[in-house]
C-alpha cells in the first residue's frame, strides 16, 4: 500500500504515536492513515454498496481499541450477590435535639455468603446492644497542590469539570490564546523554567473580584513555589498571562475555561492544604462474661477536620469535606442502635469518559498534544462509536457498525458480514461480542488479542 522504510521500536521502548517527536508521526501517520482507510473503504465497498467511508488512524484506531476493550470487559463481567453489616451507634450526651450518632463500617467489608453474614450479625445484635471503644488514633495530612498545568490535566480538567470535549476545549483554549489571555495551550511540561517571574504574573491578579483577596493574602504572606514537575523541553505550562473578568473574555466557555486555568495557577502557589482525620474503631460486646480484646466484630469510623484550606480556597471543587465525629473516649461503651445485614450486587467498571480516554491515551504513549490527536476522541465520536450521556462516554460499538457507515446488517447476513483478512486470524474482541450488539465483526487487519489495551509497539508493527 505504501513505500517508506518504517524501522520498529526496539523491544521494551516506548513509541509516541501522533506525537511531535513521534517517527511515525505527521507525514507518515497521514499516509498510513490515507492509504489504509482507502483501501480497506475500497474493499468493503465491493461487498457492501451501501458503505461509504471506512475511516482507519494509526492513533484513531488503538484509542478505539481501548474503548472496545472496555465496553467487552462490561459484557463479560458476571456480577455476584454480597453482604454486609451496617451498624449505628449513639454517644452518650445524644439528645433528641441534638443526636450524636456515628454510622459504621465493618471491618470485614463484605462476604459472598449470606449465611455466615446473617449468623454474624446476629450475634452482634444479641450481644449486650453496645461496642466498646477499642482505638482513637488522630494525624494530621496533608493534600498537595498542583504542579504547572499541560495540556492533557487542562483536557481532563475541561472534561470532567467543565463538561467541554477535548477539541472544543482547545478550540477555546486557542483563542484565549491568541486574545492574550493565557500561554501556549499545547505543552507537555508542568515545571516552570527556572527564573520564571511567576510574582509579576501573580500580582496581576490581586484586584480581582473573585479570586484577589486569596492572592493579596499570598503576596503578603509569601506564595510557595510550585511543587517539581517534569520540563518537557517545549512550552511552558499553561499560565493566565493577564487577568481577565467573564465580560472581558466574552463569557461562556471562554470564561469556564479561563476561570480553571487560573485557579490552577493560583492553587499552584498555595499553601498545601492539611487536615486531621480520627480514626475510630470498635467491637461489638458478646452476650455473655467479659469481653476479650479479640472477641466481637470489628467495627470502623473516620472523621475530617480542616486545619488550614490552603489551595482549596481558590479551587473550590477540591475542598475537603469535613466529617465530624462526637467525643468518644478509648475505652468506654456506646449504645448500639442498629445493626443489619444489608445486600448489593458487584458491578463492572464503568465505560471511558473523555478524561478517562484522554489519560489512558497518555499512559499508552499515543500523543494528547498534536492538532491531530487532539481531535481523536471527537473522530471516534463522530464515527457512530460511542456518544455522550449522563454518565459518560457510552460504548455504543455498532450504532452503525463497525466503523463509519457501517449499517446494522439483518440478522439472517451477519454471519456472512463477518470479514478478516486471513481465517487463522486471532480472535479479538469483536468476535466475543454477542449477535444482539454486534453487526459486522471485522477489524483492522492482523488486530492483536485485546485480553489488555494494545500496546504502542503491537499498533505501530502488526496493524501497520
Amino acid at each position: 500500500l505504501v513505500r517508506w522504510p518504517i524501522s520498529l521500536p526496539q523491544k521494551g521502548s516506548k513509541i509516541t504515536l501522533g506525537g511531535p517527536r513521534n517517527r511515525l508521526g505527521g507525514l507518515r501517520s497521514l499516509k498510513v492513515g490515507v492509504a489504509f482507510t482507502r483501501f480497506q473503504t475500497r474493499y468493503f465497498q465491493g461487498r457492501y454498496s451501501h458503505l461509504k467511508t471506512v475511516s482507519y488512524g494509526p492513533c484513531q484506531t488503538p484509542t478505539l481499541g481501548f474503548c472496545v476493550a472496555r465496553h467487552v470487559e462490561i459484557q463479560e463481567f458476571t456480577p455476584e450477590p454480597f453482604w454486609t453489616l451496617k451498624a449505628t451507634v449513639r454517644h452518650r450526651d445524644s439528645t433528641p435535639k441534638v443526636p450524636l450518632v456515628t454510622d459504621l463500617e465493618w471491618g470485614r467489608g463484605r462476604l459472598f455468603n449470606q449465611d455466615a453474614a446473617e449468623i454474624l450479625g446476629a450475634e452482634v445484635r444479641e450481644g449486650k446492644k453496645v461496642m466498646r471503644v477499642v482505638s482513637l488514633t488522630s494525624k494530621e495530612q496533608r493534600k498537595t497542590r498542583p504542579c504547572g498545568l499541560n495540556t492533557v490535566e487542562m483536557l481532563k480538567m475541561a472534561s470532567r469539570g467543565l463538561g467541554m470535549g477535548p477539541k472544543h476545549a482547545m478550540d477555546v483554549a486557542e483563542r484565549l490564546y491568541t486574545s492574550g489571555y493565557i500561554s501556549y495551550p499545547r505543552t507537555e511540561s508542568t515545571a516552570h523554567p527556572p527564573g520564571s517571574d511567576l510574582l509579576s504574573l501573580l500580582r496581576m491578579h490581586a484586584d480581582h473580584p473573585h479570586w484577589g483577596e486569596h492572592v493579596t493574602e499570598l503576596l503578603q504572606n509569601g506564595h510557595e513555589r510550585p511543587r517539581h514537575g517534569v520540563d518537557a523541553g517545549d512550552h511552558p505550562p499553561i499560565t493566565p498571562m493577564r487577568s481577565a473578568t467573564e465580560g472581558s473574555v466574552g463569557g461562556g466557555d471562554a470564561w469556564r475555561l479561563y476561570n480553571a486555568i487560573a485557579r490552577h495557577f493560583i492553587g499552584s502557589l498555595s499553601p498545601d492544604a492539611r487536615y486531621e482525620t480520627t480514626r475510630l474503631e470498635l467491637r461489638s460486646c458478646p452476650g455473655e462474661g467479659p469481653a476479650l480484646p479479640g472477641d466481637g466484630e470489628a467495627f470502623s469510623a473516620v472523621g475530617k477536620r480542616v486545619v488550614e484550606a490552603g489551595f482549596t480556597k481558590v479551587m473550590e471543587h477540591l475542598a475537603i469535606e469535613e466529617e465530624s465525629l462526637p467525643p468518644y473516649k478509648e475505652g468506654e461503651e456506646v449504645a448500639l442502635v442498629r445493626c443489619e445485614v444489608a445486600s448489593g450486587m458487584t458491578r463492572p467498571p464503568g465505560y471511558l469518559t473523555e478524561a478517562e480516554l484522554i489519560g489512558v491515551m497518555e499512559k499508552r504513549g499515543i500523543g494528547t498534544c498534536d492538532p491531530t490527536s487532539l481531535a481523536r476522541t471527537h473522530s471516534v465520536r463522530r464515527l457512530g462509536v460511542m456518544f455522550w450521556c449522563s454518565r459518560g462516554l457510552l460504548a455504543q460499538l455498532l450504532r452503525r457498525g463497525c466503523g463509519a457507515g457501517m449499517r446494522r446488517l439483518p440478522r439472517t447476513s451477519r454471519t456472512s458480514a463477518s470479514v478478516a483478512t486471513s481465517t487463522s486470524a486471532p480472535a479479538g474482541p469483536w468476535s466475543r461480542l454477542s449477535s444482539a450488539s454486534c453487526s459486522c465483526r471485522a477489524t483492522a487487519p492482523s488486530t492483536p488479542t485485546w485480553s489488555s489495551p494494545p500496546s504502542a509497539r503491537t499498533w505501530s508493527g502488526s496493524s501497520i
